[in-house]
């Protein structure tokens, strides 16, 4: 369902994208550096990740396919309300916060805060996990998504990165950001 709505989006960017001729592109030749969180409207995830991807931006929004209550398989966003971006901050980059979708870009007194070295590349390698869900014989592996189940960070949805005889480190958004945040194993739950 949410692949349909990327293609409907892509397909017919003049209805939910507006027109992308008012925003200048990230040039073509350019290597973008670092990630960052973009922040987003109520539900606008999509909208957002179609919108900037049309406007020659490189964004990533992690991906989590989950069982609803009637047996159901549905995707959606690992973090809702979040998505990520490539930018490089010494070009221009203030019109990604100008698409449709968008809310804002996570920043701590106006400078974007990047996220970690890795840890994008480390939820783009679990995308696969994420994607098939299965019953799995070991609790917790790299790529599995979780549920902080208690502790200053209970109810926080992330992706494990890491995991070790008693801890596993976990990919949250808090704080203005991603952030890798070392739990004990017993502290976590499967995503709910």
């Amino acid at each position: 369902m949410l692949d349909a709505t990327v293609e409907r989006v892509v397909a017919h960017p003049q209805q939910d994208v507006g027109q992308a001729a008012d925003f200048a592109p990230m040039p073509s030749g350019s290597r973008p550096t670092r990630w960052y969180v973009l922040a987003t409207h109520h539900r606008a995830e999509m909208r957002a990740h179609a919108c900037l991807h049309l406007r020659g931006w490189k964004p990533y929004l992690p991906l989590i396919t989950i069982r609803t209550p009637k047996r159901e398989y549905r995707t959606q966003a690992l973090y809702p309300g979040y998505l990520f971006v490539s930018l490089d901050l010494s070009r221009p980059w203030h019109p990604v916060t100008a698409c449709p979708g968008v809310f804002s870009l996570l920043s701590i007194e106006g400078i974007p805060t990047p996220c970690p070295p890795g840890v994008v590349e480390a939820l783009r390698a679990g995308e696969e996990v994420r994607r098939t869900p299965t019953a799995s014989e070991t609790p917790h592996r790299p790529g599995d998504v979780c549920s902080v189940a208690h502790g200053a960070l209970a109810g926080h949805r992330g992706a494990i990165l890491r995991v070790t005889r008693s801890h596993a480190v976990v990919a949250l958004v808090i704080l203005g950001g991603l952030r890798e945040v070392t739990l004990p194993l017993d502290s976590l739950a499967p995503a709910n």
